[in-house]
């Protein structure tokens, strides 16, 4: 079983945060397609895949070398 994470923005798992990046880009992807044709969907896309990411997508590269640094000092155990 994962253990709970200590770095801010680092997920339980690589596998984890892979998935929440995915969903946030979908969502900013989506968000910009639909941006022009239905606006409140878009914001409510973008909204969506901030919490996704916890921030920006700065703050989920952060957070992919926290939990990358996590799973190897780990390993090293």
């Amino acid at each position: 079983m994962a253990q709970a994470c200590s770095l801010p923005f680092a997920s339980s798992s690589v596998t984890e945060h892979l998935l929440r990046g995915a969903l946030g880009l979908a969502g900013i992807f989506f968000a910009i397609k639909l941006g022009s044709e239905r606006p409140i969907i878009a914001v409510v896309l973008v909204l969506g895949s901030l919490v996704a990411l916890r921030g920006c997508p700065m703050c989920w590269v952060a957070g992919l070398f926290g939990t990358l640094q996590q799973r190897f000092s780990r390993q090293s155990d």
